[in-house]
C-alpha cells in the first residue's frame, strides 16, 4: 500500500493507508494502476488536505500553514502548484 496524508481529525495527523488495483492495457500490456478521484497520482496527500492548506496559504502564509499542519514548505508549494493545474470537476 502507499501511505497518504489526510486532513486532520483532532489535530492529529491522519494517514491512509491506499491500494491502487494494477492493471494491465489488454492492447499493449503495460501494466498501470487505478486512478483515485480523492488523491492525485504519485501525491502524498489526498486532494482534500491539499485544498484546506492552500485555503489557509491565502489567508495567511506558507512558513505559517507549514508549521500549523506539520509540513515542509517544499510540500505546501507542491499542494498549492498541483491543485493550480488540477481541473475542476
Amino acid at each position: 500500500g502507499h501511505l497518504v496524508r489526510d486532513l486532520n481529525i483532532s489535530e492529529r495527523p491522519v494517514w491512509l493507508k491506499v491500494n491502487r488495483r494494477q492493471f494491465k492495457c489488454q492492447t499493449c500490456h503495460k501494466p498501470f494502476s487505478e486512478t483515485l478521484d480523492f488523491v492525485g497520482k504519485r501525491m502524498s496527500y489526498t486532494n482534500r488536505l491539499a485544498q484546506q492548506v492552500v485555503k489557509q496559504v491565502i489567508h495567511s502564509d506558507v512558513s505559517n500553514v507549514a508549521h500549523n499542519h506539520g509540513l515542509s514548505e517544499d510540500v505546501v508549494w507542491s499542494m498549492v502548484e498541483y491543485l493550480s493545474k488540477k481541473t475542476p470537476d
